[in-house]
This record gives structure tokens, C-alpha cells and sequence, in this order.
């Protein structure tokens, strides 16, 4: 699943990706601690579409 902000301009992946090399300083993802399988998908998701966007981590995955 990939999920935007609806305040994003891009309806689909490939436009996101479009999005994302137009304007690399305006793109980010965000994932509950470093290392996390959401974080490691992103991170190879950057590198095969060729994007660089900034990471943000938050608290949030839930009870340890």
C-alpha cells in the first residue's frame, strides 16, 4: 500500500515518482524507529524509482 497526503498532486505512483524529481525538498516519508520493515521497503523503493527523499522517523509502532 502507498499512501500520500491528499494535499499531494500525484493520484498515482508514477506520479508521485515524478513528483519526487521535480521537487526532491519537498518529499519525505515517515516510519515508527530506524531499521523498521516499512523503512527498509522505503529505502529500497528510493533507490529503484532513482528518488532521494528525506526520512522522518516518529514514536508510534506500538507497545514494546
Amino acid at each position: 500500500m502507498f499512501a500520500v497526503n491528499p494535499g499531494i498532486p500525484a493520484k498515482t505512483l508514477k506520479e508521485f515518482v515524478q513528483l519526487a524529481k521535480d521537487k526532491p525538498e519537498r518529499s519525505a516519508t515517515a516510519h515508527p524507529d530506524p531499521g523498521t520493515q516499512g523503512q527498509l521497503v522505503a529505502e529500497l523503493f528510493k533507490r529503484e524509482a532513482g528518488i532521494d527523499v528525506l526520512h522522518v522517523p516518529y514514536k508510534g509502532a506500538g507497545p514494546r
